[in-house]
């Protein structure tokens, strides 16, 4: 479920015409607790609080429950299971996965001199909360989901959205330019987007996976609509992609008895050449095999 401040900050967007109804973009009322409708006459549910801002809730909602994956790790379960200090501890301490810092810098860069009202959305945001000024948008009444909406038709008013944030969602949208072309849309000038998309990792359906991005077609893909890239870099690097993809061979293509066999050497080899990220990420060819890209774009402000 949501936090209550963030329902009561969906509200207030609703009341200041920012959240609108996502095809025809006409102004959004509240009908009691349930309901709201909007200036054209299209009626949308609220579900415990959270607004269903699609055109189709029943196909999106089928949709979502087409992957087991999502659905089995965005629950409260789940959640807690991932928040475990015994857990935590291990993760730390055995730690094998070395994130480029650029990638929380960049991101807290996107959030730089924006107002107390700003509006901050996470596209494909939930379970979790990357920054708490974002509010979540998902295509199911996930946990920590404020809004349900389709990242290729964004129920947010032209030029509304101070902030958006979107991680590791690019590669499961069938049409990623038009959602591209929507958070060009929904920006204010001036306004600034993070993207984090995986390179090199295998298909993983949520429910679906059409492409991954270099960091080339990540720059390129913004560019067409007109933002500006302000900085782009790789997120995750090679020394994760050697391991990961090397264990997924295993997996999915081995005898289990050769897998196991194979798997501790390799456990142990990758596990000492993961630190080398630290390193690999910041060299200038790092994206050559980089398991994650990453941009921030801005919106340019109107000459004069």
């Amino acid at each position: 479920m949501p936090d209550v401040t963030k329902s009561d900050e969906v509200r207030q967007l609703i009341t200041r015409g920012v959240l609108v109804a996502p095809a025809s973009r006409s102004r959004l009322t509240p009908e009691g607790e349930s309901r709201i409708v909007s200036e054209d006459g299209s009626a949308f549910p609220v579900v415990h609080g959270v607004p269903i801002l699609v055109e189709n809730p029943d196909e999106i909602e089928s949709y979502s429950k087409q992957s087991e994956l999502m659905n089995d790790g965005y629950t409260e379960e789940a959640l807690e299971k991932k928040q475990n200090p015994l857990r935590l501890f291990f993760n730390k301490l055995f730690k094998s996965t070395f994130i480029n810092p650029d990638v929380d810098e960049t991101l807290e860069r996107a959030f730089d001199g924006i107002s107390a009202d700003a509006v901050c959305l996470s596209v494909g945001g939930g379970p979790v909360r990357y920054h708490p000024r974002l509010l979540n948008m998902n295509i199911s009444t996930f946990p920590n989901v404020d809004i349900v909406g389709d990242a290729h038709l964004l129920p947010f008013a032209n030029d509304s959205v101070d902030v958006v944030h979107s991680d590791a969602v690019f590669e499961h949208l069938h049409t990623p330019w038009v959602a591209a072309a929507e958070i060009a849309r929904t920006l204010k000038p001036g306004g600034r987007a993070f993207i984090h998309t995986p390179f090199l990792q295998p298909y993983h359906g949520f429910p679906h996976h059409y492409q991954n991005f270099t960091i080339t077609g990540h720059k390129l893909l913004f560019e067409r609509e007109g933002l500006k890239v302000l900085k782009a870099g790789v997120g995750v690097g090679p020394s994760f992609v050697f391991r990961k993809l090397g264990v997924g061979y295993m997996n999915a293509y081995l005898p289990k008895p050769l897998a196991l066999l194979l798997k501790i050497p390799w456990f142990i080899l990758t596990r000492l050449l993961a630190p080398l990220d630290i390193w690999l990420n910041r060299r200038e060819n790092a994206h050559f095999y980089a398991s994650t890209t990453f941009v921030l774009v801005e919106k340019p402000r109107a000459e004069g």
